[in-house]
């Protein structure tokens, strides 16, 4: 079995790459079957499931760290003997160790944020509101605004997340979800803000959010106006 994985922060980018093989895969009348892990069927099961008439898959597989080590296994011993291709879609960066504990992938395919985008996201903080709004207008040049205010939130909630931890426990005793590089740079940028801040800038955000959808906002404005009232 032919193994790609797909992954990435740049995550509209690996969805669209995603939806290219789903779209070629039909013209090629390919049988498309989403690997379902919250099933009684175990990943085992459902790729050595075949149908009559049916010699070629496309598999689709997610959350792959949920994959229990013993299904791991088999699949490594199996590759081989099934037929199809597997693609391994993440809507994040997966680690180099998770990757090598899969067959070795045919191709991989890493989808990473432009650093504009990262340089917008960290320049989010007190005391930095022109410069923000400035690399706001630069990112939005050549990304859709939806995707970057989308960037923004998560931003926003693991700031919050970081702000709220033990700053003197290591990632390892707080279980921290971020690797230590990316926990020590929120903690940092948290730091920038007022007590309650972060917090309250996310209810802002949901406010814009729902006013936008109910075509009682224009989201470049409210990210202008945000920016300029909270971070002066």
């Amino acid at each position: 079995m032919k193994t790609i994985i797909l992954h990435g922060d740049y995550t509209e980018k690996s969805y669209q790459r995603l939806q290219t093989f789903i779209k070629v895969a039909k013209k090629r009348n390919l049988e498309i079957k989403k690997v379902n892990l919250n099933t009684k069927f175990s990943l085992s099961e459902q790729l050595s499931s075949t149908e009559l008439f049916k010699t070629e898959n496309l598999y689709i597989l997610e959350n792959i760290s949920k994959i229990p080590k013993k299904e791991i296994v088999w699949l490594k011993k199996n590759n081989n003997r099934i037929e199809g291709t597997l693609i391994i879609y993440n809507s994040g960066i997966l680690s180099k160790t998770l990757i090598k504990q899969f067959p070795k992938p045919d191709k991989i395919e890493e989808y990473k944020l432009p650093k504009i985008i990262w340089n917008f996201l960290e320049s989010f903080y007190q005391g930095n509101a022109k410069n923000c709004i400035k690399l706001l207008h630069q990112v939005i040049d050549n990304d859709p605004i939806e995707l970057v205010f989308v960037l923004l939130v998560r931003q926003l909630k693991d700031l919050y997340l970081v702000s709220i931890s033990d700053s003197k426990s290591s990632s390892i005793q707080n279980k921290s979800p971020f690797p230590y590089w990316r926990e020590a740079k929120l903690k940092k940028q948290a730091q920038q803000f007022k007590k309650d801040q972060i917090k309250e800038i996310i209810s802002e955000l949901a406010e814009i959010d729902l006013k936008v959808k109910t075509s009682r906002g224009n989201l470049i404005d409210s990210l202008d106006f945000l920016i300029a009232t909270k971070l002066e």
